[in-house]
């Protein structure tokens, strides 16, 4: 396993970022939350993943870089979802929706496989303080 990291993000809208540092698209794109993004948990525009949470407040994300894809136990979640992410820059993003905080990888500019792991989704709170639900994004080079 390359880099790792754990932060507490502001999931505001129920939403957080996976992303390259100058991506071409936006989470503002009228398809970016579709239905059935929403349905998914995972919103997709070029260069940007919007991850969909429980919880409208700040909640836990575990980042992990990776050589290759790692195993999982899918027992372990309440939601999986994976998609491709082109990163042109060398940085990597993982940060809340209007937050200009979070954490950043340095990477190798290419095409990158994204995971996100969702846990405690029935321990989801609105803004009453830190949520339950929690989040590990493993990405690896696809």
């Amino acid at each position: 396993m390359g880099a790792e990291e754990k932060i507490r993000l502001y999931a505001s809208h129920r939403q957080f970022f996976v992303q390259d540092s100058e991506p071409l698209g936006s989470p503002g794109d009228p398809d970016f939350w579709t239905q059935k993004a929403c349905d998914n948990h995972l919103a997709i525009a070029e260069g940007i993943l919007g991850i969909r949470t429980g919880s409208y407040d700040f909640v836990r994300v575990h980042g992990e870089e990776h050589l290759s894809e790692p195993p999982i136990d899918l027992s372990l979640w309440d939601h999986v979802t994976e998609a491709g992410l082109t990163v042109r820059s060398r940085l990597l993003l993982v940060f809340g929706c209007i937050s200009t905080s979070g954490v950043f990888f340095f990477v190798q500019p290419g095409l990158y496989r994204v995971r996100c792991c969702s846990a405690n989704l029935a321990a989801s709170v609105d803004s009453t303080g830190d949520a339950g639900d929690w989040y590990m994004v493993q990405f690896w080079p696809a």
